[in-house]
């Protein structure tokens, strides 16, 4: 499979800034497995549940970092990172605020493949 996405990120900024970053993640396909709005409400789903667990704990592995505003819709995740301290740069994962996304995605992508799909109403 071949990926030709465009980065959005702008080449002279220093994502390792502390700083206020807005992060959208949408699912595979862009299926709606987090959920469904029902009367203007959004219902989590078992996996919507999961999200909203790992959004939560990404404080406590990184205690530079704290969760503003955030909404799980069923397709995607809207929030808000605050990074209150300056990251560390490596190679792989090039700062405290790709690391937090990295983080998040692999914790939710890694609970859900192991629960059937069978059991996600």
């Amino acid at each position: 499979m071949e990926f030709n996405r465009r980065s959005i990120r702008l080449k002279e900024f220093d994502y390792t800034t502390p700083w206020w970053y807005y992060v959208t993640i949408c699912t595979d396909e862009r299926k709606y497995s987090f959920g469904r709005i029902r009367n203007g409400k959004m219902e989590l789903n078992l996996f919507g549940k999961i999200a909203d667990e790992c959004r939560q704990n990404i404080p406590a592995h990184f205690p530079q970092t704290e969760i503003d505003y955030y909404v799980i819709m069923p397709n995607h995740v809207h929030g808000i990172i605050i990074i209150n301290g300056r990251g560390t740069a490596c190679r792989a994962l090039t700062n405290t605020y790709c690391i937090v996304l990295f983080f998040f995605y692999i914790s939710v992508f890694c609970v859900i493949n192991l629960i059937p799909w069978r059991l996600v109403t």
